[in-house]
């Protein structure tokens, strides 16, 4: 750890950001109670540095009915609203926005599941309270390492909350849970997976002896992507189905089609969103034979599946310009410009792939920054050549409107000759 327990106190406030620092003055000066909890205060104790994402929770000295404290944290966070941008959530937080700090401010609370499963990341009954133990309120949290607060009713003084001994694990590198309800969120098991990869802390004794007591039937795709993008995706899908395997854990069919990202030897661990997971997946595999398991990901995910259609045709498009030199294809042209045969040149296998990769360009311009990260190198530059050919407005417009008006040509040919007159005069003018 970066700082012994006695050291705390003396630096954190100096860690502060000043902009932070003035927001909890607001609070403080509200008659609050001060507790940062969760990953903040694990990477203070680790690193020595406060996180830009800050877990708070707020208490007070005297016992208030839920109602009423849920009324009061509505009431501070109406004033806050005057100096700083606030969210209302679910549960009475609030999400507050101080620079590129995200502050989140949450009621003390205990969580209570049904007796019968399998459950799922919210199916639970909240009860909040401003004086609730710390005890009884990180008893909620997952790992031991993530239940420590540092507790403060001022700027000056800073008192370490560590009721189920979250320091000591730190220290050893173990991952204890904080409670037996543990295994009950789904989600746990996803950060269990994550937090091991991260700082490479063994399992406690407790907790691998009952892995088996997981069911994951309700496990979402939403909070599975979620935890995968912070792991280095394809690491993570490697860990979680070994373990399921090994555990023989219950999982859901939907969460069981993540195995399509597997397949091929296929690498996405710089992966950080669907998009670029699917854009990945796609142009990196060589032969995609089927989109079929894709889509039913996608849609689970919300994304259309006419994207992944679009995407998987771009594909073949370059594929087909990687095996045809760009020089070859620009000459091709110079030639089809002595023609004065327009069913020749819309014929024109090169003019045809030409025509779909502007078609196609116009509609996945939004994706090029994931390109950039998702292609290889000849991927790339076979894209950069050609995208240079469309890089401003179709020039040509009235001989292709003078052409249009005096040749017969097919309605299935006239975006054919519409590239066609821009690629002729964009060559000859380069």
């Amino acid at each position: 750890m970066k700082y012994t327990e006695d050291l705390v106190a003396r630096v954190f406030f100096d860690a502060l950001s000043p902009k932070v620092k003035l927001l909890f003055e607001d609070i403080l000066e509200e008659g609050m109670i001060l507790t940062m909890v969760g990953g903040a205060t694990r990477d203070f104790l680790l690193y020595g540095r406060v996180s830009k994402d800050i877990d708070l929770e707020i208490r007070m000295e005297i016992h208030l009915e839920e109602e009423e404290w849920k009324k009061t944290l509505f009431v501070l966070g109406q004033k806050l609203k005057t100096n700083y941008t606030v969210e209302f959530l679910p549960f009475g937080i609030l999400r507050i926005l101080v620079g590129d700090f995200v502050v989140e401010i949450s009621s003390p609370r205990v969580e209570k599941y049904s007796d019968l499963g399998p459950w799922g990341h919210s199916d639970f009954i909240a009860t909040l309270s401003p004086t609730f133990s710390y005890e009884d309120s990180f008893k909620r949290r997952d790992f031991t390492v993530n239940a420590i607060g540092f507790e403060f009713s001022d700027l000056i003084e800073l008192r370490i909350q560590d009721p189920y001994k979250g320091i000591e694990d730190l220290k050893v590198g173990i991952l204890r849970f904080c409670d037996e309800d543990f295994f009950k969120d789904p989600v746990r098991f996803l950060r269990m997976i994550r937090f091991n990869r991260k700082f490479n802390y063994r399992f406690a004794p407790s907790l691998e002896m009952n892995l088996s007591r997981f069911n994951l039937s309700k496990l979402r795709p939403y909070h599975f992507c979620a935890e995968g993008f912070k792991s280095g995706f394809t690491t993570f899908l490697n860990d979680f189905f070994s373990l399921i395997e090994n555990e023989k854990i219950s999982v859901s069919d939907d969460i069981l089609l993540f195995k399509e990202f597997l397949k091929d030897d296929f690498k996405c661990d710089f992966c950080h969103s669907y998009l670029e997971l699917f854009v990945a997946k796609i142009f990196q595999n060589e032969d995609i034979c089927s989109l079929g398991n894709l889509k039913i990901i996608a849609e689970k995910l919300g994304i259309k599946i006419t994207l992944l259609d679009q995407l998987s045709e771009f594909k073949k498009i370059l594929n087909y310009f990687r095996l045809h030199p760009f020089e070859k294809i620009i000459n091709e042209i110079k030639l089809l410009s002595t023609s004065e045969d327009w069913t020749i040149i819309c014929d024109n296998d090169y003019l045809y792939h030409l025509e779909r990769f502007h078609f196609y360009q116009r509609r996945l311009v939004s994706l090029y920054p994931l390109f950039d990260t998702c292609f290889s190198s000849d991927l790339k530059k076979t894209l950069n050549q050609f995208e240079k050919l469309f890089s401003s407005e179709l020039s040509g417009r009235n001989e292709f409107a003078q052409v249009c008006q005096n040749s017969s040509i097919s309605k299935d040919k006239i975006s054919v000759l519409r590239i066609y007159i821009h690629l002729k005069e964009a060559i000859f003018s380069s």
